[in-house]
């Protein structure tokens, strides 16, 4: 009886570094999601800026064109203030996705009231079905 052992190493490899990726992806999506809830709780909104300027970014894609641009937006008070974004973030070396906070007042708000911090908490709860449910939609598509 003879048997052939055939390993798909580099196919294998792929497969689970695009499951890691899209995981990661994943994972940050849900960041902001969590983000942008913790801020409208805890009641930071005055022009939704803040809240529109939240976006996650990873090597195959980026959120940061979504957000509101720099410019004149009508606080909650009906007085027009000026908001900026700051520039986008490039992804380090190694990391495979980021969340920020585009608003630079943002990190004020943070120290205050944490939404972001808060949100990364939250969404560590939930990374073991995060990634259990990516992997399932990775390995049918």
């Amino acid at each position: 009886m003879e048997a052939k052992v055939n390993f798909y190493t580099q196919k294998v490899r792929l497969a689970i570094n695009r499951a890691t990726e899209h995981s990661l992806e994943a994972i940050a999506h849900r960041i902001v999601s969590r983000a942008q809830e913790n801020i409208t709780a805890n009641d930071q909104i005055d022009t939704g800026f803040m809240r529109a300027s939240v976006y996650m970014m990873s090597k195959n894609e980026s959120g940061y064109d979504k957000c509101d641009p720099s410019g004149e937006y009508p606080n909650t008070g009906g007085q027009t203030v000026r908001r900026k974004l700051a520039p986008e973030l490039s992804l380090p070396g190694g990391v495979g996705a980021l969340v920020a906070a585009g608003a630079e007042y943002a990190i004020y708000q943070e120290m205050r009231k944490p939404f972001l911090y808060k949100a990364a908490e939250q969404t560590a709860r939930e990374v073991g079905g995060i990634i259990e449910i990516t992997a399932r939609k990775e390995i049918h598509d």
